[in-house]
């Protein structure tokens, strides 16, 4: 596979990964939330962002390995889209609510949460990603 078409699958393929977390953790949350069982919930989120960040850097691996791309670089294509789709999807929830969209009653409740958990899905990977990506980077240098 072509080096481009990689990267635009890492792109795609994050944006969707994380979207796809924020819609577990959203039907996770919405139904053990009344079984009083939140603690749980937690745990599978955070059990969830630690495996897709391994996966991470696993394919940081393969792509250092096989399209000679930086580490730095894979966080630029494989972390920042899913954070700016993220804040662009809320932004347009938060337009469409102010301009009276949504009718009924709790309206565009549902949508705003959905946009919440892909913001902090997409952050929280981020965040653990790039610290697995550093760490990774950093005991490689010392071995």
């Amino acid at each position: 596979m072509k080096k481009s078409m990689a990267v635009a699958l890492l792109v795609i393929g994050g944006i969707a990964a994380v979207y796809g977390v924020s819609v577990i953790c959203n039907l996770l949350a919405s139904e053990l939330i009344w079984v009083k069982l939140m603690w749980v919930v937690w745990l599978i989120d955070i059990a969830l962002i630690l495996g897709m960040a391994f996966g991470g850097y696993c394919l940081s691996k393969l792509f250092r390995r096989k399209y000679e791309m930086g580490t730095s670089m894979f966080f630029l294509c494989a972390y920042v889209p899913p954070m700016v789709g993220s804040g662009i999807y809320f932004v347009i929830i938060q337009i469409l609510d102010s301009i009276g969209y949504f009718k009924g009653f709790m309206a565009g409740l549902r949508e705003g949460l959905n946009a919440l958990a892909f913001v902090i899905a997409s952050i929280a990977l981020a965040v653990v990603g790039g610290i697995w990506l550093a760490c990774g980077v950093s005991s490689q240098k010392w071995s």
